[in-house]
């Protein structure tokens, strides 16, 4: 089995499981692209994957801080069988990166605050049609 596509089939069931709309893509930037279900929210994906002592990141990862681009890092083989997601914004991801070429490191202690962090997409909300996009000091205004 190839746990990268696994990793993305997984993004892509639990993203069918919250009601958006994705699909993989073949863009360098992203892996996965989302989309809320009214349409008015898209986000850009990069699927990454627990390997050996670390994760699959790309050098691309370091420059890479869109405002609606995020980074899901999948583990797989927890004791329980579960497999873990962790959402987190690109602009956190860069920042780390650039600080800290091996960030996460092993493991995923760097990236609890963000287990199952979907919601920092900000592709589905209750009780509402509209999205507030993910912002952090880093994003670029428009």
């Amino acid at each position: 089995m190839d746990p990268r596509a696994a990793a993305e089939h997984y993004v892509l069931f639990r993203l069918a499981e919250m009601g958006c709309d994705a699909e993989p893509t073949s863009n360098r930037y992203a892996d996965v692209v989302a989309c809320s279900r009214e349409g008015t929210r898209v986000a850009l994906l990069r699927i990454c994957v627990s390997v050996g002592d670390g994760w699959s990141m790309r050098a691309l990862d370091v420059g890479s801080d869109a405002r609606n681009r995020a980074h899901v890092f999948v583990q797989f083989g927890a004791p329980d069988g579960a497999v873990a997601c962790f959402v987190v914004p690109s602009a956190i991801v860069a920042a780390a990166l650039r600080d800290s070429r091996g960030w996460p490191g092993k493991g995923s202690e760097a990236l609890e605050a963000y287990r199952e962090a979907w919601h920092l997409l900000a592709l589905s909300r209750k009780g509402s049609s509209r999205s507030s996009p993910v912002v952090s000091p880093s994003s670029p205004s428009f």
